[in-house]
């Protein structure tokens, strides 16, 4: 029976104030009732506190989750906007580098024509040179400054430097000659200085040859003059070999002075002491100073060195010398000689006064030969 109908009923019965045990039942049964009223007020009340423990409870796990939501929205809401936006720049060099690559195949497509375009206008000019080679008008100084224009070419440098070596043989005034070489040969090195070589050897003959001119000139204006007084057509022939004879003098002295600027430019080469094994063979050289230059195992075969400079020079690991010709040259002031060179040189190329040297021979050099002469 639940508690109110059970007051209820207790309520209907009348009180009996004679009978003292039955107020005491009706007493005692109050008394239940109102702790069973109490028991369920408290019990309702633990379950209110239970509900707001469980409210709570479910407010904090809400709260967590929210905070938990947060920070990661936090974390994702920037990843998201980096994303999209690495996204849009990808996008857009992906765009750029289309169009990029389309401008830069444009470009690539103008500059291969443009080159053609040069390389056939630079095809017909060495064609339309090259086609007048055996013109004489073409060689020598002409044909070397119309060479020069290929220099910096990258498919007729090397062919046009190679053909103004041959057409400088050809230049007899000095100063084009120096200007010429030094376009030619800004620099030496371990390539180009074996051009040098075969230029002196080149010049060489043409020294030779001019002075073979001048000797034949003198000869027959000697033999000319012996007419006296001498017949007309005798005067006239005289006047054209001392012309000619002028002219072939002129030629030699710039010939030399050219000798003498490709030995220089050698020498000073070969005192960087960068490069040993250097080829010499058939290379002239005139008035050269060599002076404490080192000839790593050069070869000198064929080598001339006339009037030359060989001060402090080491000559210890010359290789070949064999028809090397030392006129006019203190050899004996070098500084090491090998021996089978030395004996070379005492056999054939002794010190001699009659001999015109650089110097002129004085104490030192004899006491300097008669030293390397007693080492054998």
């Amino acid at each position: 029976m639940e508690i109110q109908s059970l007051k209820n009923a207790i309520l209907d019965q009348p009180l009996d104030l004679v009978n003292f045990e039955n107020n005491s039942k009706y007493l005692n049964t109050w008394k239940t009732i109102l702790e069973v009223e109490k028991l369920e007020s408290e019990e309702s009340k633990n379950k209110i506190e239970i509900q707001k423990t469980q409210y709570e409870i479910e407010n904090i796990e809400y709260q967590k989750r929210n905070d938990r939501l947060k920070f990661w929205v936090g974390i994702i809401a920037p990843l998201v906007s980096a994303m999209a936006l690495m996204a849009t720049l990808l996008f857009q060099i992906i765009t750029s580098n289309r169009i990029s690559g389309r401008q830069a195949a444009a470009e690539e497509n103008q500059r291969i024509s443009d080159q053609r375009q040069r390389d056939a206008e630079e095809d017909l000019q060495w064609r339309n040179f090259t086609s007048t080679l055996n013109d004489a008008g073409k060689r020598g100084l002409e044909g070397a400054f119309q060479l020069s224009s290929f220099y910096n070419s990258d498919r007729y440098k090397n062919q046009a430097r190679s053909l103004t070596f041959v057409f400088l043989q050809g230049v007899t005034e000095f100063q084009i000659f120096n200007q010429l070489l030094y376009r030619i040969v800004p620099k030496v090195d371990s390539i180009n200085y074996s051009d040098l070589v075969s230029l002196s050897s080149s010049l060489n003959d043409i020294t030779t040859a001019e002075n073979s001119e001048i000797a034949n000139g003198k000869y027959l204006l000697k033999e000319l003059q012996k007419f006296y007084p001498p017949d007309p057509n005798f005067l006239i022939q005289i006047i054209e070999v001392k012309s000619k004879l002028s002219k072939d003098e002129h030629n030699l002295i710039e010939s030399s002075k050219e000798l003498q600027l490709v030995g220089k430019r050698i020498a000073e080469f070969m005192k960087l002491g960068q490069v040993a094994n250097l080829n010499l063979q058939n290379a002239h050289f005139f008035k050269t100073d060599f002076s404490d230059a080192d000839f790593k195992n050069s070869n000198l075969s064929n080598v001339r060195f006339e009037n030359c400079n060989i001060k402090n020079a080491n000559l210890s690991n010359a290789q070949s010398f064999q028809g090397s010709e030392w006129d006019g040259t203190k050899w004996w002031q070098a500084n090491q000689i090998e021996r089978g060179l030395l004996k070379y040189l005492i056999d054939y190329y002794s010190l001699d006064k009659g001999i015109s040297y650089l110097e002129e021979i004085n104490v030192d050099d004899v006491s300097q030969f008669l030293k390397w002469k007693k080492i054998l």
